[in-house]
């Protein structure tokens, strides 16, 4: 839900009551301490939490208003940067102990003329670090608000501006002091949640290893480029990429871009690594920015971009289950000079690119957040992890390409042989679709190649790259031309007749398709 005026209060219905018997659970986490305080013992509607002295540990108090029972943890300062990694994780794994099976509601108290840029992304991580659920549990809460016109001044400070957001524009006033209605406003909000508590899973020894908005990896022979571009991203946000010596493992840094944190994954040379260190480094390349990378930025000298650093590049992409090209946006790092190679691969990435010689930050980030939110936020995860975590051969795979006109079933081919019953229909698209999955022991990637029979040869050939590209490092195994059980066409023929023109392959196989009778037709 955006960000807006706080919800008023409103009745409820009786369906919308939460069982009487039902404890609550809050967790209480702030920049004052003297803040939550006041707000945990105005919701109790008496002085339970002291606030002279912030403790070192958590503290968890019970009371019950209008029958009530509540369970209120005040957590410390957990927002302070001079707490360690250690003393953080133990603060965390206290705090869920205390709130077990797991809390209804985080309360972020937080005084607005202290909350800065840094305590917003850190209280983000810490938020990731309890659950991924942990953001549709929150309320946003301000002690400090006086009048009406104070909320305008609230969210003029672009700091809670976001995170205000990503609670779903939950937001309470202090001038709700009466316990009868905060506790109203909490348990709607908890209502709205299905009555569900966050579940908070096993926990790492690593807070700060979440996931960002923004999951940037760098790609290129260069390392002072994918210094300077991973810098530019970054810069006056956080910390930045060093100066270093040629490296064979990843580097990673963060910072925040608009309210959104930022995590910037600088590769190795992979032109130089084998295909195996290359698919190990990838894998530790995928847990620098969980959940997985939604953007690739390719950097490439067009006048030294090779086919052979194009077939190590569409090896890397393999590895992906997703279209990586989607996710990409090519760099040219040095001319401006033409090269087919490398304008192939603009037009894959649909035409996404941008000069480093402009050195502008403003564009690049724009172009960063485009792709973003063009892919809905959706993310790369290296292929066949759930299913196989064990890296294996690349050559293990086979490569299979669906082709035929619009219309001879190459969908529905594709769904019986993978087994599968959700997948990407390629008749409203003119573009390549690729799915993955494992038959009788074989990972096998299916390509539903778009009708090329009476497209322009430059469509033709355009189409016919992608295709190949999906299926690299090994190329095409055989095509199966997919034709519907009846009279051959003309179409059919003219599409069997491009296919042979085009791929010069003689690994051809034919698939009849029928239409299913629906039930009771004679």
């Amino acid at each position: 839900m955006a960000a807006g005026k706080p919800h008023p209060l409103s009745r409820m219905s009786s369906k919308d009551f939460i069982p009487p018997s039902m404890s609550l659970r809050f967790v209480l986490i702030g920049n004052s301490w003297s803040a939550k305080c006041l707000f945990g013992n105005v919701l109790l509607g008496q002085s339970r939490f002291l606030r002279e002295e912030e403790p070192e540990s958590c503290v968890s108090v019970r009371g019950q208003v209008k029958e009530r029972d509540l369970v209120l943890i005040n957590t410390p300062n957990l927002l302070l940067p001079s707490t360690s990694q250690n003393k953080l994780t133990q603060l965390i794994k206290h705090c869920v102990r205390l709130s077990a099976p797991g809390p209804h509601l985080f309360l972020l108290v937080l005084e607005s003329e202290t909350f800065t840029e840094e305590q917003n992304v850190r209280l983000r991580k810490i938020l990731e670090y309890f659950s991924g659920q942990s953001f549709a549990h929150s309320v946003v809460m301000e002690p400090n608000l006086r009048d009406a016109g104070d909320w305008v001044n609230y969210m003029n400070q672009r700091t809670l501006e976001g995170l205000v957001k990503e609670c779903r524009g939950h937001f309470l006033w202090k001038k709700t002091t009466e316990p009868s209605e905060l506790l109203h406003f909490l348990e709607k909000t908890v209502k709205n949640n299905e009555d569900q508590h966050v579940s908070c899973g096993p926990l790492t020894s690593d807070p700060s290893a979440t996931d960002s908005a923004f999951r940037i990896v760098l790609f290129g022979k260069s390392e002072q480029k994918k210094t300077i571009v991973g810098n530019l991203l970054i810069s006056k946000t956080g910390a930045l990429f060093q100066k270093s010596s040629l490296s064979t493992r990843c580097d990673v840094i963060s910072g925040v871009w608009r309210s959104d944190s930022m995590t910037v994954v600088k590769t190795p040379n992979f032109f130089r690594m084998s295909d195996e260190a290359i698919r190990e480094e990838m894998r530790r390349c995928v847990d620098f920015c969980r959940p997985g990378p939604n953007v690739l930025l390719l950097l490439m000298k067009p006048s030294t971009f090779t086919h052979r650093k194009k077939q190590v590049l569409l090896s890397i992409f393999w590895l992906f289950e997703q279209d990586a090209f989607k996710h990409s946006m090519v760099i040219k790092t040095h001319d401006l000079k033409e090269c087919q190679s490398v304008n192939q691969l603009i037009n894959n990435c649909d035409g996404r690119q941008f000069n480093l010689s402009e050195d502008n930050q403003t564009t690049l980030r724009e172009k960063v957040r485009s792709i973003v939110s063009k892919n809905r936020e959706s993310f790369l995860t290296l292929a066949g992890e759930n299913q196989r975590p064990e890296i294996k051969p690349i050559r293990r795979h086979l490569n299979l390409v669906l082709c035929g006109r619009r219309g001879a079933g190459k969908t529905s081919a594709a769904k019986v042989i993978l087994g599968q019953t959700e997948l990407q229909w390629v008749s409203s698209s003119s573009e390549c679709v690729r799915n993955q999955g494992e038959v009788c022991g074989r990972w096998l990637s299916l390509v539903e190649l778009p009708a090329l029979y009476g497209k322009a040869p430059q469509e033709v050939m355009e189409e016919s790259f992608r295709c190949i590209s999906l299926c690299d490092p090994e190329g095409v195994h055989a095509f199966l031309l997919v034709l519907p059980v009846g009279p051959l066409t003309d179409e059919d023929k003219g599409e069997l007749q491009t296919i042979q023109d085009t791929f010069s392959s003689d690994f051809t196989m034919i698939l009849f398709t029928r239409k299913q009778r629906h039930p009771g037709a004679p």
